[in-house]
């Protein structure tokens, strides 16, 4: 029977923003799905966590500053076994795998004989490897050899949020039954945040999210400008500013290129105010190199603005909703650019519809949140028969 489920995360503040948005929408969802005396919790290393869900606990840890590179806190181990005997949480779900709070979490559950689940959220995908300096690379493959497999190897299950992930998942660690649940989003609070009023359409092409090389933003500023589908067109780059020296070099390509007057970066925004922004562009154009579907995809088609993505992201089925799909390039980028800047206001109008009753059917809150719950019943009760 399940009694309560733990999610364990690396951090739990804005700047993880897909994790974040992940762990609160499964974790909020399943709260409100389980009876009064199962017990929802979030334990997160890190200061300045989003609020959870209202029957959902948030237990924050600080890290000391020396402490911060792993984001380890001393208190988290007394924390974490605090938390499992006064709630008989019978789940773990663990989520990360380069930070010390899930490695720590898996050896209690193993200790315990807790079932868990472990989402890694693209961090092991080969981008993840091969994206950065080769001393990065280095300390990564270490790092996953010597310290973290021993460990995770032991967790009951691997989720996989797309095909694509399950596949490379599978190559790392052989034999682990591995469950397949996509990321959601929850329809029904963004129509709550977005504007009761009619939004006017206007022709802007939108990136939003962080501003990070696995992001693909300088592909997407470089295939705007090549595409040249009019002065009358904009580029609105939405998003925290995560890598200095990356933000200033996407400031020198568009000085380089005199596109000042047609290139905007605005700094992130959140709630009802990112939702004003996606009704308002005519495309949102998500470019990652690596990506597990990428929430922006799924948080822009709920607002019934199409998406070019990447083959990367894992949504092999966005074209059957009228998603445009694409290799991570700014010739491919440039060309799918002008394809949609040629559509009339009604053909972009449908087929945000198109997208929108996609995602309602195949990546809703709700039924995605049914895959979750009967993944840890299930494992409730072969924890119980083993």
């Amino acid at each position: 029977m399940l009694k309560g489920i733990i999610h364990i995360t690396e951090d739990h503040s804005r700047f993880n923003t897909g994790v974040t948005t992940v762990v609160n929408l499964v974790a909020g969802w399943c709260a409100d799905s389980v009876g009064e005396g199962v017990r929802i919790a979030v334990i997160a290393t890190g200061e300045d966590s989003v609020a959870p869900p209202k029957k959902v606990q948030l237990i924050e840890i600080s890290v000391p500053v020396w402490a911060r590179p792993w984001r380890w806190g001393p208190g988290f181990n007394r924390a974490l076994r605090r938390v499992l005997v006064e709630s008989g949480c019978n789940i773990m779900h663990l989520h990360g795998v380069w930070r010390a709070a899930p490695w720590i979490a898996q050896k209690i559950a193993t200790e315990t004989g807790i079932p868990s689940v472990l989402t890694v959220h693209g961090m092991l995908e080969p981008w993840a490897w091969n994206g950065q300096g080769y001393l990065q690379r280095l300390k990564k493959k270490l790092y996953w050899k010597f310290i973290a497999k021993p460990i995770f190897q032991n967790v009951s299950v691997l989720h996989a949020i797309t095909p694509l992930e399950r596949d490379h998942l599978a190559a790392l660690m052989p034999g682990k039954p591995i469950e397949l649940i996509p990321n959601a989003v929850d329809l029904a609070r963004v129509d709550l945040e977005s504007p009761e009023y009619e939004v006017h359409l206007e022709k802007i092409v939108l990136f939003l999210g962080r501003i990070h090389p696995k992001k693909g933003v300088d592909l997407l500023i470089e295939a705007f400008i090549s595409a040249q589908i009019g002065n009358d067109w904009r580029l609105v780059i939405v998003g925290p500013d995560e890598d200095k020296a990356y933000m200033s070099r996407l400031k020198r390509i568009v000085e380089v290129y005199g596109a000042n007057s047609t290139i905007q970066f605005t700094g992130p925004v959140y709630g009802a105010e990112k939702n004003l922004w996606i009704k308002r562009a005519w495309i949102v154009v998500v470019p990652s190199h690596s990506e597990v579907i990428g929430m922006v995809n799924l948080e822009a088609a709920a607002c019934g603005t199409p998406t070019i993505t990447t083959y990367q992201t894992g949504l092999s089925d966005w074209q059957e909703g009228s998603g445009l799909l694409i290799n991570p390039n700014k010739y491919e980028l440039a060309q799918s650019l002008r394809e949609v800047a040629g559509w009339s206001a009604t053909v972009r109008c449908e087929n945000g519809r198109k997208i929108r009753a996609f995602v309602s059917e195949r990546y809703s809150l709700e039924s995605v949140g049914k895959k979750w719950l009967r993944l840890y019943q299930r494992l409730c009760a072969d924890a119980n028969n083993s």
